[in-house]
């Protein structure tokens, strides 16, 4: 391997083990601070996805959620309980559910999302929105060819 490879190399190793302390560390906060007013990340998802696509399907929740529909509908079942959201047939398909935010919803979502702006800001403070700006390119670009990569493994070779 030629000096710049192993240079990019340790680079590149570098800064997938800082991403990764900085989510693990990030989430640890966001954990802790959400825990004060109540809520889980994984709520915190939801109610920002219920939030973003208005009233949508359990499908399309859990898709953007990245869980089961089973999880989905125990966490839909809490929500419910705890006030944040209310569920109605849908206008289009009367055989789905779908799932709005009440004004104690929006509460605990703007209370969580504050929170995450606030640890955010302490992230990233003394960075300019310029070198940010590059970094999400990069990060981008990364995140392109990982999904470009594809399988990531080659096939192992028969004998």
């Amino acid at each position: 391997m030629s000096e710049y490879r192993t240079e990019k190399a340790r680079l590149a190793r570098r800064c997938s083990q800082s991403l990764k302390e900085l989510m693990v560390g990030y989430r640890a906060l966001l954990e802790d601070a959400l825990r004060d007013g109540g809520v889980t990340l994984p709520q915190l998802k939801l109610l920002n996805a219920i939030k973003e696509q208005g009233s949508v399907s359990g499908a399309t929740i859990a898709r953007t959620c990245q869980v089961t529909p089973q999880t989905l509908q125990e966490m839909l079942t809490r929500a419910e309980r705890e006030g944040w959201i209310t569920r109605d047939i849908s206008a289009v398909n009367r055989r789905i559910l779908t799932a709005s935010l009440t004004r104690k919803g929006e509460a605990a979502l703007a209370s969580g999302m504050a929170a995450a702006a606030e640890i955010e800001e302490r992230i990233w403070s003394g960075v300019s929105a310029n070198a940010l700006e590059r970094l999400n390119i990069t990060l981008e670009h990364g995140i392109a060819n990982l999904h470009g990569a594809f399988p990531l493994r080659a096939p192992l070779a028969k004998h």
